[in-house]
């Protein structure tokens, strides 16, 4: 973020969701003037949770300074597939109709250590072989992950001394995905059993 720290010939395109990551990644490019357009999806998927996710990213974006562009998407549209998978879709189709609407330069997302964990984890499982065990890139092709090599501890702390508002996504506490059944339960046991696993 130094790097392109009021830097006005650089703009991003910022997907926040209103959750602790994403709104500290938000207030991080508002701390360093980073020339940006907050890009919301409403997936309409928690009833007025998702409706109050939406106003906070709003009502921040606003006090910030930045333009909010919010995409409502209709759940019935992933019946007949996997929701993770179709909520993903749905954002990154957003996103990339976004930068190139507004000739942006990146897509900025708030994926932070703990995502990198859970990412390589979840190709071993598949079956991936060593080549795809690198995981993710701070910078890879159109997408900034500026948070990569940042701990959700670090990210709590953060949000804790500068008083950054997020909202708590409640579904992230079930283990109905893979994704969650790694963080809540794999993860825990590992760091009890295995010290410094995820290093």
């Amino acid at each position: 973020l130094e790097k392109v720290s009021g830097d006005n010939s650089i703009s991003l395109i910022c997907g926040v969701s209103g959750g602790i990551d994403s709104m500290v990644l938000l207030y991080l490019l508002h701390r360093a003037k980073v020339n940006c357009t907050v890009a919301h999806c409403n997936y309409q998927l928690r009833g007025e949770e998702s409706e109050k996710d939406m106003r906070l990213v709003e009502e921040m974006s606003a006090m910030w300074g930045y333009d909010c562009v919010t995409a409502r998407f209709d759940p019935s549209d992933a019946e007949e597939s996997n929701t993770q998978i179709w909520a993903r879709d749905m954002r990154y189709t957003m996103f990339r109709d976004l930068r190139q609407e507004l000739n942006a330069d990146f897509i900025a997302t708030a994926h932070h250590k703990e995502d990198q964990v859970e990412t390589i984890l979840q190709k071993i499982f598949r079956g991936s072989g060593p080549a795809a065990w690198s995981g993710m890139d701070i910078c890879d092709g159109d997408l900034f992950r500026p948070l990569l090599s940042v701990s959700k501890e670090e990210i709590r702390a953060f949000a804790q001394s500068q008083h950054v508002p997020f909202r708590e996504d409640q579904t992230n506490r079930t283990s109905k995905y893979a994704r969650n059944l790694i963080r809540n339960e794999l993860a825990p046991d590992l760091d009890k059993l295995i010290t410094g696993w995820k290093q």
